[in-house]
């Protein structure tokens, strides 16, 4: 049980990662990441810390908690809770964390080292094979498309498209929207 929920914090604050770097709010979005990093490692991170975090609605994913977390930028969470779970070393979980790190460096700008952590994580999906859908490694070519555009290179972006594109057909079928 204290795996699972922790592997459900870990997932929480890899998203929140993702919402704040999109909503443009790096100082969140990087908070949010130290936590998923802190949850990985089985530490407290430093900024859980400092915030001396004790709602434990937003840790258990509750309306009001998400939306205070999104508006004051913290994670939200509890220490005490976090403290008590554990995250398996998966490669799901290091997966989240990839993209959660390539977030916030897209966010800075750093669109050339984010790449490498998305082409990283696109590896070690297709390394999986079968353990990951077509379709969730097709959504990782789209991320990596959306990066290539990003930095001006259209071609090789075109390229991810037309590949992820391709997945996506023969995973759904030609009439997938």
């Amino acid at each position: 049980a204290n795996e699972k929920n922790g592997n459900r914090l870990l997932a929480r604050y890899s998203y929140l990662t993702n919402i704040h770097t999109k909503a443009g709010n790096l100082e969140a979005a990087t908070q949010a990441l130290a936590e998923c990093e802190a949850l990985l490692s089985g530490g407290r991170s430093q900024a859980a810390s400092q915030r001396g975090d004790t709602s434990s609605q937003n840790a258990s994913g509750g309306a009001g908690g998400r939306r205070n977390a999104l508006k004051s930028g913290t994670g939200g969470g509890s220490s005490s809770a976090r403290a008590a779970v554990s995250v398996a070393r998966h490669p799901q979980q290091e997966a989240q964390i990839l993209r959660a790190r390539a977030a916030v460096l897209e966010g800075e700008g750093r669109y050339v080292e984010a790449e490498s952590l998305i082409r990283q994580r696109l590896g070690d999906m297709q390394q999986a094979g079968r353990k990951q859908s077509n379709v969730s490694i097709a959504n990782q070519r789209m991320a990596l498309a959306e990066n290539l555009r990003a930095q001006g290179r259209l071609g090789d972006a075109e390229t991810e498209v037309r590949t992820a594109l391709a997945a996506f057909q023969t995973e759904l079928g030609s009439g997938a929207q």
